[in-house]
């Protein structure tokens, strides 16, 4: 049955993928990739004379899993995904979210995270659990975040909306040096529920599937006061991508997906 998208589909969609369509998109993806790095690695340099800044403390970090007990500290900026332009038209593959993160430190290396990402027509909310191992300069930490999506699109015509309940469990290390904190992390994602629907009719409805992994670095280094600059990089292998989930993708694959942030802590 006949629906609306948001956005057109394209004959990748509808035809079988050839070799040379295969390399060709394979391409485009790490076109997308060189130039999340190249932003990555300018902002890093633009904010790397400040790490002779020095700080009131060593554990209000956000993204690094070393957290004083009962300590509140929370970051916002925007993170910048490059969805693959099989999906969408190239024009509009780059989708730019605020980004707000917060963590509580809790006794006995627990602490507890949460993360929203939304630029209004989708909505992300993450509340998670961590338990870390410091070990002298480096950091060993397990966790699981558990997520809602809701997303809607009810402009121009269109009425499409989104419903999904995830969960990313995730193994992360780190490494401080000074006031500088360098994490990477690697998580799967699962998707426990997910229903997408145009107007009245379901379009999907999966329940209890695997979704891909994600490896993510990201650096945190002083900038100004009490202040922190954080920044990341974040390559995920997923089936579905929850930026574009107005495009309602259907075809099997699993896409590379790149993003990068800048977010600044507050104590």
């Amino acid at each position: 049955m006949a629906h609306c998208l948001l956005y057109p589909i394209h004959k990748a969609d509808l035809c079988p993928v050839s070799s040379r369509t295969f390399i060709f998109t394979r391409c485009r993806i790490f076109g997308s990739m060189r130039k999340l790095l190249f932003i990555f690695i300018v902002k890093l340099i633009c904010v790397s004379s400040m790490w002779g800044v020095t700080l009131d403390s060593t554990h209000n970090t956000v993204f690094n899993s070393r957290h004083s007990p009962y300590t509140l500290t929370w970051a916002a900026g925007i993170a910048i995904t490059s969805i693959p332009r099989d999906i969408v038209e190239e024009e509009i593959n780059r989708f730019p979210f605020l980004q707000a993160d917060i963590a509580y430190g809790l006794p006995y290396n627990f602490a507890l995270l949460g993360k929203l990402n939304t630029m209004i027509l989708t909505n992300r909310l993450l509340v998670g659990l961590q338990w870390n191992y410091p070990l002298s300069s480096f950091d060993f930490a397990i966790g699981a975040d558990f997520g809602h999506l809701l997303g809607f699109v009810t402009i121009n015509g269109f009425d499409n909306s989104i419903n999904s309940w995830l969960t990313y469990p995730y193994i992360q290390c780190g490494y401080h040096y000074e006031h500088v904190f360098i994490s990477a992390r690697a998580e799967a994602e699962y998707i426990t529920s997910q229903q997408t629907f145009a107007g009245d009719i379901q379009v999907t409805d999966a329940r209890n599937r695997r979704n891909g992994l994600a490896l993510s670095v990201i650096v945190e280094q002083p900038f100004f006061h009490n202040q922190r600059c954080a920044l990341g990089l974040k390559i995920s292998y997923s089936d579905f991508v929850y930026q574009a989930w107005p495009a309602f993708e259907t075809f099997k694959r699993t896409l590379t997906v790149p993003e990068v942030f800048c977010a600044f802590t507050f104590p």
